[in-house]
């Protein structure tokens, strides 16, 4: 639901017309206005045997889809962050079961911390606001 208030061009008023929120002051100052990527972080490729495979796939998922959607080609050297910021706008990350991957058997506590490190690179610039569920 929250995608669907915050995304630019999503008509959505009618859902939310009738709630709670439709009656907020800041109500339509931010219905379908922000740029928002939603990341569900539980799903893995196929296959996937290691923490390389897996931030590969979130990582190259995340650029095809800004690629797709602003077309903004990243060039080779270019960080997710400079990337991001290339589009000019800030963004709202929602990000589901961002802590599911610690739970796979291939994770290393160094694994774990550079996936906490990448998504503190990912949210530091650029950004909104974030959720994690």
């Amino acid at each position: 639901m929250l995608g669907a208030y915050y995304t630019k061009g999503m008509d959505n008023r009618a859902l939310f017309d009738h709630l709670a929120i439709g009656t907020t002051e800041g109500y339509l100052r931010h219905l379908k206005q922000h740029n928002v990527i939603f990341m569900d972080l539980s799903k893995l490729p196929d296959p996937c045997q290691s923490y390389e495979q897996y931030i590969d796939y979130i990582r190259d998922g995340l650029i095809e889809d800004i690629e797709e959607r602003y077309g903004i080609q990243k060039r080779r050297r270019m960080s997710i962050n400079d990337f991001l910021a290339a589009v000019g706008e800030p963004f709202i990350f929602i990000l589901d079961e961002w802590d599911a991957i610690f739970h796979k058997t291939f994770m290393t506590e160094r694994d774990k911390e550079a996936y906490l490190e990448f998504l503190k690179g990912l949210l530091k610039i650029n950004l909104m606001w974030s959720l994690l569920t």
